[in-house]
């Protein structure tokens, strides 16, 4: 019987590939000795070696099979516990260098990682902390002040180049925070029990992270995961909203104490919407704020008024934003909306309608200019909303807001 070998190799490689794959992301194998059998994979060039020596022997088939099976049970642990587990290896470093400082009541919180370990965790003290080291290597660098932290690997030319890495860092239960994480290649622990945090953002690249949410309350937690897997453990005490997304990957939820749900939150009606424009001017800022005096009150106004939301001017009387939606309006077929160096917040809604049409026309453009004008709202929770109304004046359609509404979501 005549039978292809690439094409026998691909497929069963492929087949075991997912397999494994599989059967790590249902529990059947456990990731942590998987990543374990990666010191193993040399045995990838021995079994391809043995299977081209074999090639013009009787062996052949055997050798081809042998080879497929290794290769395919290395790619299914590189996707279940993330490409970082190949490349980043080595010990742990053994001398740690630590920095510390203190916050004032709100801090920005930027963590920067590549290859190793990361622990970070609220304390009940008043100073934060950064341990770090690199086998190899320089220390991590950190910027501080009484606002601020940034942390970033020593070695930015990639986490392929350097040694593994281990960072403690504590960050000080009593402030308010807007953290940013970014492990690339990392076994990551986040423990954020006791803190308060307006935003939380986890964008972890091929590698694990484990969540702990105990007594904390995060105003938005937004979680990416790429190549990889989570385990989010939410305990008593613990008030959230939260948007996740997985690309080849897993996100486990668990729940550590009786009495601890999961719920979804009623986000309000998506048939179209009255607005008013609002009497308090826009207050530009450059990335997501829990400083929401002005939407406060414009949304007063629209109580007032009978709308739903109301859509503020900058000072210059330039369209800016509703209070919790991002405006956009077609010309012709172009999709439009404000332009972001209004200062205005580059949302996660409006992130998604440029993916779905490739591009969005920004423009500085008065309230007038979009009287007559197919205008519609956006948001992450909500999705595409069309616009019944706005100050009294009736909105007209666009067919292309219905097709952005179903597409949206897919």
């Amino acid at each position: 019987m005549k039978y292809h070998r690439g094409l026998l190799f691909w497929g069963i490689a492929l087949i075991t590939g997912g397999a494994v794959a599989l059967a790590a992301q249902q529990g059947y194998l456990d990731r942590e000795w998987l990543a374990g059998a990666w010191r193993l994979r040399p045995l990838i060039l021995i079994a391809i070696g043995l299977s081209i020596l074999a090639a013009r022997t009787p062996f052949a088939i055997l050798g081809t099979i042998l080879a497929a099976l290794v290769v395919g049970a290395a790619g299914g642990a590189l996707i279940a516990v993330g490409p970082g587990v190949a490349a980043c290896g080595g010990s742990e470093p053994v001398n740690l260098t630590t920095e510390q400082g203190h916050f004032g009541d709100v801090a920005d919180v930027s963590l920067d990682f590549n290859c190793g370990s990361l622990e970070v965790r609220t304390n009940h003290g008043s100073q934060w902390s950064v341990a770090s080291g690199r086998r190899g290597g320089d220390p991590a660098r950190v910027t501080a002040d009484r606002t601020r932290l940034h942390v970033e690997s020593s070695d930015r030319n990639g986490w392929w180049n350097g040694g593994r890495q281990h960072w403690i860092v504590g960050l000080p239960a009593g402030t308010t925070y807007q953290l940013e994480i970014t492990p690339n290649a990392a076994d990551s622990n986040v423990d954020l029990g006791g803190g308060h945090f307006t935003s939380v953002s986890l964008e972890p690249n091929a590698g694990s992270l484990r969540l702990i949410l105990s007594d904390v309350q995060v105003d938005n937690l937004d979680l990416s995961l790429n190549a990889g897997s989570a385990v989010i453990i939410i305990a008593a005490g613990t008030s959230m909203d939260a948007t996740m997304s997985v690309n080849a990957g897993s996100i486990d939820l668990c729940t550590a104490a009786d009495g601890v749900g999961l719920s979804e939150r009623q986000v309000g009606p998506v048939t179209p919407l009255r607005l008013v424009t609002a009497r308090v001017p826009h207050k530009p800022y450059p990335f997501k704020t829990n400083d929401r005096a002005c939407f406060a009150e414009a949304r007063t106004e629209a109580d007032a008024a009978g709308a739903q939301d109301a859509v503020l001017l900058t000072s210059q009387g330039w369209v800016a934003e509703g209070t919790i939606w991002s405006l956009c309006w077609w010309e012709m077929n172009l999709l439009a909306a404000p332009a972001l160096s209004l200062l205005i917040l580059p949302g996660i809604g409006r992130a998604r309608l440029k993916a779905l049409r490739g591009h969005i026309v920004e423009r500085r453009v008065t309230r007038r200019a979009l009287s007559g004008v197919p205008v519609f709202l956006v948001n992450a929770a909500r999705g595409v909303v069309e616009v019944e109304s706005w100050d009294g004046e009736q909105v007209p359609r666009h067919p292309g807001t219905a097709r952005l509404a179903a597409q949206f979501w897919s």
